[in-house]
């Protein structure tokens, strides 16, 4: 969400002091002349090709670039504007938080004995696991399993931070790179998922302007909410609820859209249940938003004079329907909107569209909603 639709509605632009090499060559002009006729008494006049008027020129262009500058600098020390090492000495200096770093996709991995453990065996700390023998997933703790164990479940990590590990779904991940005494086969029975790149700037930003919610000890849904951004970049949008008396839900959603799954889950849980960060008194759920699906299916038209461009905006409605889907995803409780589609379609190109489906609906502030079969026609060329 971008930050300055979490700041005060009425909040002022910062003045424009935004200038051009001509508005400032002609005031240095203009001013020059001026000086001339004081000291000298007579008048001038720069004509174009003046050697004056062309070194005027070259300090007009300096003067500019130092106008922008200081215009630019002066506009990072506002958290609206903030971008990149700005942003982050922002946050150091109202005592908030450090940019997170890449973080690891996490995936549940169930290990198949070929017998029933008839003694215990443990599951080394380091074990690893591979879809394809470049990537690999390990197991953070060491697990002892007990006589009797035919399969176990764990929760691994994989070595590379970063998006890299994501989306490997069931079945994927089977090779077990560390061997292991009477391991028959191992499995993954969820998509990887949570791992993210280096958090960036609106997503900091938010985190920023959210912080000193997470001053508090009282567990106030804002802390919550901005506990479990803290946690991952890969966490987009999370909401907190009282689900009963002393009973939490965090809902969450991971960045494009995604529903997070249990291992991914169970770590968000894990951190939020930290003595310094969970009240006593609550009992904390992190839990998976509930997913509304909807299908996309529209005819659209483009006017006749556009005919030579044709190609182009049939291509940019494609990415706009693309980018209609990521955005209607990617917050909790965002309501399919047909309007929002209809509008960033004609934005592309189009000149009208008829719309059959989705119709306005309205989301769960805990749900999201997922498109499911998309068709977008092109319906030919037509006057205005």
């Amino acid at each position: 969400m971008p930050i300055r639709n979490l700041l005060p509605a009425d909040l002022p632009d910062l003045p424009d002091l935004s200038a051009n090499p001509e508005e400032i060559l002609n005031r240095m002009i203009l001013r020059y002349e001026e000086a001339y006729l004081e000291q000298t008494g007579a008048q001038v006049t720069l004509a174009t090709g003046d050697p004056i008027r062309i070194w005027l020129y070259t300090i007009a262009l300096q003067q500019y670039l130092l106008e922008n500058l200081v215009k630019y600098y002066a506009s990072q020390n506002f958290l609206a504007y903030a971008k990149g090492t700005f942003l982050d000495n922002i946050s150091a200096t109202r005592g908030g938080p450090l940019r997170s770093d890449a973080t690891a996709a996490v995936v549940t991995i169930r290990f198949t004995f070929s017998i029933a453990l008839v003694q215990t065996e443990i599951i080394p700390a380091g074990t690893r696991v591979t879809p394809d023998s470049s990537l690999f997933f390990s197991v953070d703790e060491p697990y002892s399993l007990p006589v009797g164990t035919a399969t176990w479940e764990g929760i691994f990590t994989c070595n590379t931070p970063g998006v890299i590990g994501n989306g490997f779904v069931p079945g994927q991940i089977a090779t077990l790179v560390d061997p292991l005494p009477y391991v028959q086969d191992i499995i993954n029975i969820d998509t990887s998922q949570g791992g993210s790149d280096i958090m960036d700037d609106e997503q900091f930003a938010e985190l920023v302007y959210l912080s000193p919610e997470g001053f508090s000890v009282a567990g106030p849904e804002l802390a919550y909410e901005y506990l479990a951004k803290s946690f991952s970049p890969a966490v987009m949008d999370a909401k907190a609820y009282r689900a009963a008396p002393g009973e939490v839900n965090v809902v969450i959603v991971l960045q494009d859209g995604i529903v997070p799954e249990s291992a991914f889950l169970a770590e968000l849980l894990e951190f939020l249940s930290a003595k310094d960060k969970r009240p006593l008194t609550d009992y904390v759920h992190a839990i998976a938003p509930t997913v509304t699906t909807f299908d996309i299916k529209f005819t659209y038209f483009i006017e006749s004079s556009k005919s030579n461009q044709l190609q182009a905006i049939r291509d940019a409605i494609d990415q706009a329907v693309k980018d209609y889907i990521s955005w209607q995803k990617d917050r909790l409780g965002r309501d399919i909107n047909p309007q929002e589609l209809i509008s960033r379609v004609r934005e592309a190109g189009a000149r009208r569209l008829v719309i059959e489906s989705p119709e306005y609906t309205i989301i769960s502030p805990y749900g999201i909603a997922i498109a499911g079969e998309v068709t977008a026609d092109y319906g030919g060329l037509e006057d205005e």
